[in-house]
């Protein structure tokens, strides 16, 4: 959208930010409908970060789950760069428990 509207990105974020919108599915922050990118060509959001970091979790071995670092390493195989730390704050947006909470024996 910044591109769109000739704009940087920061601009757009500090407009839309404490702004919200209510709508006949309810009152969302007007952030939630804009995702960053996590590519330069600006085609991969945190969304679909998020999305595939639970379906890796989803189908991992729970007597070995993976760490915030393995999760990090096997989304930047399919082409996503997450750092670690991203990586454990999209595991508490998603109410993932870490690795050691997951284990099951």
């Amino acid at each position: 959208m910044a591109d769109e509207l000739d704009r940087n990105q920061s601009t757009i974020s500090r407009a839309i930010n404490g702004k919200y919108l209510d709508s006949p599915q309810g009152v969302q922050e007007l952030a939630f409908f804009f995702s960053r990118s996590l590519t330069e060509a600006g085609d991969v959001s945190t969304r679909v970060a998020q999305e595939e970091l639970r379906r890796i979790i989803e189908e991992e071995d729970p007597s070995r789950p993976y760490s915030d670092a393995d999760l990090s390493a096997l989304l930047r195989a399919k082409g996503l760069v997450v750092k670690r730390r991203t990586v454990a704050n999209y595991r508490k947006l998603l109410d993932i428990p870490s690795a050691s909470n997951r284990r099951r024996y």
